[in-house]
């Protein structure tokens, strides 16, 4: 008998070790499965954040490639608007110099018209001068030949 009671003993032993084995590997399960659910969760919010960033840049990325064309265009306008502005200031700068040249002229064309007023002008005196000597000259003679 003693040997089926050291027997029942060895195997409730045994049984009781694997009972507590089986515990540790179901508590060690446990975790593990929380781990892997936290992991996934983690996982599945990265993976949503990263999807919500892709899109987020996306739209970023679209939206600055229609205000790259936007600005390419107002740049060839602008572009086109100096050359026009460029042309025309040559064509002003030519104006500019044709009214100098005209200036210039106009300017010789008074002097030569103020020296001969002045010559008139002293001519005038001259004249007016000769004039009343001449009034005053017949005056005498009427004088002397009335008398």
């Amino acid at each position: 008998m003693k040997s089926s009671r050291s027997n029942k003993w060895e195997i409730k032993k045994q049984l009781d070790e694997a009972n507590t084995c089986l515990n540790v590997l179901k508590d060690t399960m446990s975790a593990l499965q929380r781990g892997k659910n936290k992991f996934v969760f983690g996982a599945m919010e990265a993976e949503r954040t990263a999807r919500n960033g892709w899109g987020r840049a996306l739209k970023c990325a679209t939206i600055l490639d229609e205000e790259k064309v936007a600005l390419k265009e107002k740049i060839k306008d602008m572009e086109f608007n100096q050359t026009k502005v460029h042309a025309s200031s040559i064509d002003v700068k030519n104006e500019l110099t044709t009214a100098s040249e005209k200036v210039v002229g106009m300017e010789s064309e008074l002097s030569k018209m103020k020296t001969k007023i002045e010559e008139y002008e002293s001519e005038k005196i001259r004249l007016s001068v000769s004039l009343e000597i001449e009034r005053g000259r017949n005056n005498d003679l009427l004088k002397q030949l009335e008398s």
